[in-house]
């Protein structure tokens, strides 16, 4: 065993000993994350992974066994005088490093970084320093290879860190998109086009260091350089290689799967991931007609121009809610009179052209400017109020035209959707359309061949839902493929234009990131892991709705559980419009039997199907409870957790959060003034209900 152990730890041989234990420190710090990507466990914290950190920490106490033996049971040199060459370069290199280390941790700190951060970032350097030069305190006579060595070894060590910051600062920037490079870091920090020379000599760097400190060794045991490369050392080398040179060729097999997976998405959608394809898809059959937005955007910013929010945009914003007669009569004139409206409302009398696209960053999941949902929702929140208006003054032609200006806009959002947003963003401008809808029904007006049309209409709606869902699946791919696309293969923004976002250092305007594909030659683990990574990811959007995409918490991955999320609740918020649509279409089969017989009936003889349950949505018949915005005025200007009696029938669903909150009502009494909270008018109801039933008494 004694025998074992001095071989083990080189007692006659310290100089190959400390020699292959630096070998070994370099190629653990390699091969234990390598075996981590290949294993495919990463970031989680496996068995197998503590079995990896484990053998790491091993190497790292066998290294400083061997380096301690090596450095302080070696037989010192003869006394070297003060002034010698030797001490005064490490009187210089002690200087430096207390200088350097106080700079780091002054800018960091002036800057705006932590000082936990400052503080760690100095004490490592320092440390780097120190186990560096350690050779040169002790040996001061082999200053001249010494120092070599440790210029080498510090340079290499710095590139490796500026590109790894630049490769933290790029990725947080595609994965959370907000710019960390003007916060932390100066602009020679996260220069993008340093980072390949970067990288690339840190390993030139890397192996010079290498034969320099091979070459420092043998001087120090005077020896042959020959004889350093001791059996074990060779023997570690040859690990490193075959490590390399398996996970290159996992990489080419994982590359290859991954194309395989991207013709197999191609063809399930049956057309390319690409942006140009998603384009045609959007604009078929559509006229391109950029000046026609450039109207809407100029007819929104007249009425909204930029200043602090007036009474006019609160209640404006709020079609559904319930206001006081004084506030309405306050607010339609204004509203009525409004020329931007009134040509807005003559623009989407017709169908509505396809927008030019503004990209803003080539290939990120926000790559495209969507300024165009926030306008369709304020028409749509304008036409509900022209509906309610309409209805008050008995005007049903035009209500059913602002009920039509919606259905173009839905119709707009819904036709070749191009974006999960998109689609989202139909869900709540159908919300309005709804609502315009259950206010035509309470108010008895509408013939029963409108009604039936109305009903055909809807079920041409739902029909649809399917292929919307499709093409929002098939539009999310194509953002995550050209999202990882350009992360590998890189991007350069667009000049800035008129449409561009205020904040655009949000999308890295003008900086010319680089692809990484160029450096997965470096480290082929990472390279396989990332590609194996992207396969699994793409592969699960091989399905026709967000519902059967398998995604699991537990799942290894690093892409998947940063990209993946935001469509998990995807299917439910779609499923809305199934909803809406069933019970639509079956209140409207309540009115028209209403009308047959002379009464409400008191259960459905086919309820509808709730998409959310899959049993049969519930019908109500009596007092609702209404929990629309109440308008209160002052600080709060709306009291959305006021409750309002009100007789009725309702068909109501489940909902995605299980709270029966989805579906449509139809309300017998007329809901245009507010209900306080014991069911009377106004927002002081109950004073005025008391002085309402002194009057009747009398």
């Amino acid at each position: 065993m004694k025998d074992f152990l001095k071989k083990v730890f080189f007692f006659d041989h310290p100089a190959q000993g400390v020699f292959a234990g630096f070998t070994l420190l370099l190629a653990a710090i390699w091969i234990v994350p390598a075996l981590i990507f290949i294993k495919g466990d990463f970031p989680r914290f496996t068995v197998f992974n503590q079995i990896c950190l484990a053998g790491l920490l091993i190497a790292v106490i066998f290294v400083l066994i061997v380096w301690i033996r090596f450095y302080f049971c070696h037989p010192q040199p003869k006394k070297v005088p003060w002034n010698a060459p030797g001490r005064l370069v490490l009187y210089a290199v002690g200087l430096l490093s207390v200088l350097l280390s106080g700079w780091i941790f002054l800018y960091f700190l002036r800057s705006g970084g932590s000082e936990e951060f400052s503080l760690a970032g100095a004490a490592v350097l320092v440390f780097l320093i120190w186990v560096l030069w350690v050779p040169l305190f002790l040996f001061p006579g082999n200053w001249k290879i010494i120092l070599v060595r440790g210029v080498c070894l510090s340079a290499s060590i710095g590139c490796i860190l500026f590109a790894a910051n630049i490769l933290r600062v790029l990725l947080s920037e595609y994965l959370f998109l907000i710019n960390l490079a003007d916060d932390y870091f100066p602009a020679e920090f996260t220069n993008y086009a340093l980072l390949y020379p970067a990288a690339f000599g840190s390993v030139l760097l890397w192996i010079l260091s290498y034969l320099l400190t091979a070459r420092m060794y043998a001087e120090l045991a005077q020896i042959p350089i020959r004889k350093i490369f001791c059996r074990a050392t060779v023997t570690i080398l040859c690990l490193w290689a075959g490590v390399y040179l398996i996970s290159l060729g996992m990489a080419y097999a994982a590359r290859s799967r991954t194309d395989r997976t991207m013709a197999e998405l191609e063809k399930h959608f049956g057309q390319k991931l690409s942006l140009d394809a998603l384009y045609a898809a959007y604009s078929r059959n559509r006229l391109v007609d950029e000046k026609f937005w450039q109207q809407v955007k100029s007819c929104i910013e007249q009425v909204y121009p930029e200043k602090a929010i007036s009474l006019e945009e609160w209640i404006a914003d709020v079609p559904d809610g319930f206001y006081p007669e004084s506030t309405l009569r306050q607010f339609r004139p204004v509203f009525e009179r409004s020329e931007a409206r009134k040509k807005l409302a003559q623009m989407m009398n017709r169908r509505l052209p396809a927008k030019k696209w503004t990209i803003l960053s080539g290939g990120d999941p926000t790559c495209l400017a969507f300024f165009e949902l926030n306008w369709c929702r304020t028409v749509c929140r304008w036409e509900l109020w022209k509906v309610r208006f309409a209805l008050a003054d008995g005007k049903l032609p035009d209500a059913y035209a602002a009920m039509e200006r919606m259905k173009r806009v839905t119709d707009y959002l819904g036709n070749r959707t191009c974006s999960l947003l998109t689609t989202l963003v139909m869900v709540s401008c159908e919300r309005y359309r709804m609502r315009g809808f259950e206010l035509l029904l309470a108010s008895g007006k509408v013939p029963d061949e409108v009604l039936n049309r109305w009903k055909a209409e809807l079920e041409q709606d739902e029909k649809a839902v399917p292929g919307i869902h499709f093409d929002t699946v098939y539009a999310e791919a194509v953002f995550l493929a050209n999202w990882t696309n350009s992360l590998a293969y890189g991007r350069t923004p667009p000049p800035k234009t008129d449409d561009s976002p205020r904040n655009s250092d949000f999308h890295l305007p003008g900086k010319k990131s680089p692809g990484i594909y160029g450096l997965r030659y470096l480290y082929p683990p990472l390279w396989y892991y990332c590609t194996l990574d992207c396969s699994h990811m793409m592969r699960l959007f091989k399905v026709r709705n967000f519902g059967d995409i398998v995604f699991k918490k537990e799942m290894p991955g690093f892409l998947c559980h940063h990209l993946l999320p935001p469509t998990q609740s995807a299917e439910l918020k779609i499923a809305v419009l199934t909803a809406w649509y069933h019970a639509m279409q079956a209140l409207i089969g309540v009115e028209l039997e209403k009308r047959r017989t002379g009464k409400y009936p008191d259960a459905l003889k086919n309820p509808p199907i709730d998409p959310f349950t899959g049993k049969t949505m519930i019908y109500r018949k009596g007092m609702l409870t209404l929990n629309d915005p109440v308008w209160i005025g002052g600080t709060e200007k709306f009291d959305s957790k006021a409750k309002r009696q009100v007789p009725g029938v309702e068909i109501v669903s489940a909902g995605p959060n299980r709270k029966n909150d989805i579906g449509a009502r139809l309300i017998f009494k007329k809901a245009t003034a507010i209900d306080g909270p014991d069911g009377r008018d106004g927002p002081d109801g109950q004073k005025r209900g008391k002085q309402s039933g002194e009057r009747n008494a009398k």
